[in-house]
């Protein structure tokens, strides 16, 4: 049976994403209203509205599935986790919010089928492929009745872990 993919309008990660991104840049702005009132400093609204739309920007690139719309969602998710921190850091409360969307979106946008869609492949796995089958270290030794490997005559080497034979020459499973 093959396995359909959602579309991308109703992949619910995706929109919570896009949310998150139009949520981050309500708080761009707001924090650089009250960061200008509080300090005098008219250049952090200008600031906060120039933050507000890249998150936009990362909003709308979501809906193009190309490889790019995945960086960039994840470089300025990446940027709004580590703006939050330093912004925590020197006190700013709502910077805690910007901290906890901006890796909200980064836990989204990783997630293996979130990956698929955009990049064709999963890039960041951990768990071998089920072909994969490793080479037979140093202990092993040939079963008493060994055989040799029908493509190079070498005396193959039997894996009990996989009850298979194993030629070193070729390094390949018979």
């Amino acid at each position: 049976m093959e396995e359909i993919p959602i579309p991308l309008s109703q992949n619910t990660s995706i929109r919570n994403a896009q949310l998150a991104f139009l949520a981050l840049a309500g708080l761009s702005v707001i924090d650089g209203l009250i960061t200008a009132a509080r300090w005098g400093a008219p250049g952090s609204f200008i600031w906060g509205i120039f933050w507000g739309a890249l998150d936009v920007f990362a909003a709308y690139m979501l809906y193009r599935v190309e490889p790019i719309s995945w960086w960039i969602g994840l470089i300025f998710a990446g940027l709004d986790a580590i703006g939050g921190l330093i912004g925590l850091l020197g006190g700013d409360i709502i910077s805690l919010l910007v901290m906890v969307a901006g890796g909200y979106i980064i836990l989204l946008l990783i997630k293996p089928d979130i990956q698929y869609m955009y990049l064709g492949k999963i890039v960041f796995t951990t768990q071998p492929t089920p072909t994969t089958q490793p080479t037979p270290q140093v202990g092993y030794q040939p079963a008493p009745q060994a055989t040799v490997c029908p493509t190079c005559g070498t005396q193959l080497v039997y894996v009990r872990e996989y009850n298979r034979w194993y030629c070193p020459q070729c390094q390949r499973y018979i």
